[in-house]
């Protein structure tokens, strides 16, 4: 039976089919003029997908510049540019700073280290002790600490490593914490060492990772071998930081990372970039520590690979304004490949132009405030990485949601066929705006045999009643839903699980006046049990990307994503 239409619903689809009308007219006038100044309708497309793959992330740089066909600066790095840059040239300076950091930038990248914050032991409502929280001191390098928070955490609670034998580079992973929330106190050696550990898994995986173009041919790179493990591992040494030189504030300044360059360590194996971390722990937790673990990660991966990866090289890797990472960086440290998008795959925009999101399930998620907000749509790998622990995207933050025990990860029978959906859905919604033309209805019935979806014209009449020739994904998933065979027999229970989930929210970065913002938060979860009524604000929102229409609970003031 055909589900009515809400008001709200009727409204943006009509909303949706006057802006589609409207971009329409507007590339037929911008066709017609046809002068030579004017962008070409190619170049146009090129450059609203760049815009639309890179917008809103934190740290995103400044819209894309129009599509220039000569290029340049840095737009297309030539063989000398990445050779420079490798070497520790000023080129490097301009690919992570740009040409024109504002002063705070550099002075943010100059004073922030890996240092473990103070455990919080007061009776502050909802807070819980945390003994390895990464502190975070200002605003800007909050990716290169939410990634090292992430795999660090993934080597305290799910790392099966002998205690009393050697570190193994790939240990047998536990599905749950060996000691359950005792994990979240250990001792600050024990801590100091997940972190070290953390960092070299992070750093080989920039080394050994297929180019984002291999795997993407290899179906996701399963056939492949890794590349050969180069690690460089640009941390200041305890010589260089007793140098005078290297206390000014030109956090920009091409000498200081010439010297960081010029004095790496490259070490070839897991064990011996441990190794080479322990020994350079005092750079580690200097103020010059998250500068050099993401000019370690640039490199590792190689400026040249690193580029090619990215939908658009020729801007900054920090913004020049606020000093955020682009995405690119925190895929890099997430997924040690550098690609510029959070959606499953490639996606073929024609042309030869190509986008490139996540390859492959990996270790550690994320999640965005920005999937909430409509604004874009995370994939299904982010979503589900193999260890349950994500970096939360706010708009403006990086944070860390964690859990103690892989069973938050289950998928029920509903839920799995809600993601077939998805995909299927996907495919065509390229840009994830989250509706496609009519047009391609049958292109996506076909694409989904095991649904049992009426004649096209019914269907579509269900899809579009008020004939806007726009498929929205909610009306989409709740018509389609009903139609697959084994809809009606799955067990009500199976649309989430069972059970309540349990979850931790923790932010590094401490600010006068907010209180319990640098603490770790412990949160009740419970998917598929939000009442009707207002959308949820911030954390719960977040949540409820991964799941969906979750209840989100917690003592004390909301959690802080800012």
């Amino acid at each position: 039976m055909e589900e009515p239409m809400d008001e709200e619903e009727r409204q943006l689809q009509e909303a949706l089919a006057l802006s589609l009308q409207q971009q329409q007219q507007q590339q037929q006038q911008q066709q017609q003029q046809a002068m030579p100044a004017v962008e070409t309708a190619e170049e146009r497309e090129l450059r609203m997908a760049l815009e639309l793959s890179l917008e809103g992330q934190p740290g995103a740089a400044a819209a894309v510049p129009p599509f220039d066909p000569e290029g340049d600066g840095i737009s297309r790095l030539d063989a000398a540019t990445v050779q420079e840059a490798d070497a520790g040239g000023p080129a490097l300076s301009r690919i992570i700073f740009g040409d024109a950091p504002a002063p705070e930038v550099a002075r943010q990248w100059r004073m922030q280290g890996f240092t473990l914050a103070d455990v919080d032991v007061s009776d502050a409502p909802g807070v819980t002790p945390f003994g390895a929280g990464l502190a975070q001191i200002n605003g800007g390098p909050c990716a290169v600490l939410a990634a090292a928070q992430a795999f660090m955490l993934r080597r305290l609670l799910f790392s099966g490593d002998d205690p009393a034998g050697p570190p193994m580079p790939l240990p047998t992973w536990l599905d749950e914490a060996a000691a359950g929330d005792g994990s979240l106190l250990p001792s600050e050696t024990e801590a100091g060492e997940a972190l070290l550990r953390g960092l070299a898994d992070a750093l080989v995986a920039c080394a050994t990772t297929p180019s984002a173009a291999a795997m993407a041919a290899a179906g996701g790179g399963a056939t492949l071998a890794p590349t050969p493990c180069q690690v460089v591992l640009a941390v200041p040494t305890a010589a260089m930081l007793e140098e005078s030189w290297m206390q000014d504030e030109r956090g920009a300044n091409p000498e200081l990372l010439g010297a960081l360059v010029a004095h790496a360590a490259r070490p070839t194996t897991w064990h011996a970039t441990l190794e080479a971390l322990r020994a350079r722990r005092h750079g580690l937790a200097s103020p010059l520590g998250a500068l050099g673990f993401l000019v370690s990660a640039l490199l590792t991966r190689g400026v040249g690979r690193f580029s090619e990866e990215r939908d658009d090289p020729s801007q900054p890797l920090l913004d020049p304004q606020f000093g955020h990472c682009s995405q690119e960086v925190l895929n890099l440290l997430l997924l040690g490949v550098g690609v510029s998008n959070v959606f499953d795959g490639s996606r073929d925009l024609g042309g030869g132009f190509m986008l490139r999101g996540v390859p492959l399930r990996p270790p550690v998620g994320l999640l965005s405030e920005l999937e909430a907000l409509r604004y874009l749509q995370v994939g299904s790998f982010f979503k589900q990485p193999v260890h349950p622990i994500w970096v939360v995207a706010s708009e403006s933050h990086y944070s860390i949601l964690f859990a103690l025990t892989t069973r938050v990860q289950a998928v029920g029978a509903r839920a799995a066929l809600e993601e077939r959906l998805l995909a299927a859905f996907s495919e065509l919604d390229q840009e994830g705006n989250g509706f496609v033309s009519g047009e391609h209805l049958g292109t996506l019935v076909a694409a989904l045999p095991q649904w049992q979806a009426p004649p096209l014209d019914k269907l579509r009449t269900q899809l579009d009643p008020e004939g806007t020739s726009l498929i929205l994904w909610d009306h989409f998933q709740r018509i389609m839903m009903p139609l697959h065979p084994e809809a009606a027999t799955l067990p009500a229970e199976s649309a989430a699980p069972a059970a309540s989930l349990e979850l931790y929210h923790y932010n590094g970065l401490g600010a006068r006046g907010h209180e319990n913002k640098r603490a770790l938060r412990k949160l009740l979860v419970e998917p598929a049990k939000r009442p009707v009524g207002p959308a949820p604000q911030g954390l719960a929102s977040i949540i409820a990307t991964r799941w969906k229409d979750a209840l989100v609970t917690h003592e004390g003031p909301p959690p802080s994503i800012n």
